[in-house]
């Protein structure tokens, strides 16, 4: 998949969520999607699920973040 390798060239992370979504069946995924006619947002349910994935990407980010603009206890 090109966006994966473009992650991996640049050092950055990555989260494929149509993996993640690739598991449910068409009933699960109905479930997980907007009602008709929509069919392409996520619903409620799709929401936590993708909010569970994405945690750990979100988490480690601000965590670096986080890292860098830690004040100097060197004064």
């Amino acid at each position: 998949m090109i966006l994966a390798e473009v992650a991996q060239e640049k050092k950055t992370a990555f989260c494929d969520i149509r993996e993640a979504f690739a598991e449910f069946s068409s009933e699960q995924l109905d479930e997980m999607l907007l009602p008709y006619p929509d069919h392409l947002h996520l619903s409620v349910k799709g929401n936590a699920h993708y909010a569970k994935l994405i945690f750990p990407f979100v988490k480690e980010a601000i965590e670096k973040v986080l890292e860098k603009t830690e004040p100097d206890d060197q004064c």
